[in-house]
């Protein structure tokens, strides 16, 4: 409520003087923050809260194109694993292998999964030599 009245350092009061902190807590803050182009702050809770799920990076990242900050908001899904690996293999299987090779080196962690689809949608794309280099 603090938030969407403009008043985010007072709803961070609020929050930090929470004891039992859950999900819900967590994520409207972020949301919140997310929402009054404080991104900066909304990064900040972000990093540090515990439990991440959909509805949380879904915060982070509204935040961001409400801002029109469309290049952190492709950075943010590359931090998602399982979303980088999807537009890492979406990518590579519509002949853009530069945006493929870029999304897959802003992930963070890569899994087997993320690293199949990279080596899969280079060879695909008739760079088999870079391929094994990355295998």
């Amino acid at each position: 409520m603090y938030c969407e009245c403009g008043k985010s350092d007072e709803g961070r009061q609020v929050f930090d003087t929470t004891s039992e902190k859950n999900a819900v807590c967590w994520n409207v803050m972020v949301a919140g923050y997310s929402s009054k182009s404080r991104s900066n702050e909304a990064e900040e809770l972000f990093k540090i809260m515990s439990g991440k799920g959909i509805i949380s990076w879904n915060g982070l990242i509204s935040g961001l194109i409400d801002k029109e900050d469309y290049e952190n908001v492709m950075e943010t899904f590359g931090r998602i694993v399982f979303i980088g690996t999807a537009l890492t293999d979406m990518y590579a299987k519509s002949w853009d292998v530069e945006s493929s090779k870029k999304i897959f080196s802003q992930m963070p962690e890569k899994n087997d999964v993320a690293w199949a689809a990279m080596i899969q949608g280079l060879a695909d794309n008739g760079l088999a030599e870079e391929s094994v280099v990355l295998f």
